[in-house]
């Protein structure tokens, strides 16, 4: 992983991670880089108010957009729509929790995606053969 991708991934993290169990954002020196090989990296967050550990896995594709046709047109087209991708996927894991959970049930962590949900998803998606395109794409 180059050094651009690797300080923008720990800004990121500084900017807009929140501690699951208090909602405390985090400090770079909170920040552990546990492994790093090619384009993926594995950090440990230590929260520094209730010090619970957090492990992050992330992957950072470099792309040379010197080598493409885009405009400025074209990248704010692209962050509506992945807008609007987000906004999708927040209401469709919102549904699936609510399919889930009893309504009585108050949780702090009613607003967090978990593991099992994405591969909930993705088994829900594979048999609509729907691609990122059918997601991005203007229809």
């Amino acid at each position: 992983m180059n050094y651009q991708g690797l300080k923008w991934v720990i800004e990121s993290l500084v900017s807009s991670y929140k501690c699951p169990m208090c909602g405390s954002g985090v400090e770079d020196t909170s920040i552990d880089i546990i492994g790093a090989a090619g384009s993926n990296i594995n950090i440990d967050i230590e929260c520094p108010k209730c010090e619970k550990h957090s492990m992050v896995k992330a992957e950072v594709a470099q792309i040379d957009l010197n080598m493409m046709n885009i405009n400025a047109e074209s990248i704010e087209k692209l962050k509506e729509r992945l807008s609007g991708l987000r906004q999708w996927l927040e209401v469709i894991l919102k549904n699936k929790r609510l399919s889930h959970t009893p309504v009585s049930s108050k949780n702090t962590e009613e607003s967090l995606i978990k593991d099992e949900e994405i591969i909930d998803l993705s088994k829900d998606l594979k048999p609509t053969h729907c691609s990122v395109e059918d997601l991005l794409g203007d229809k």
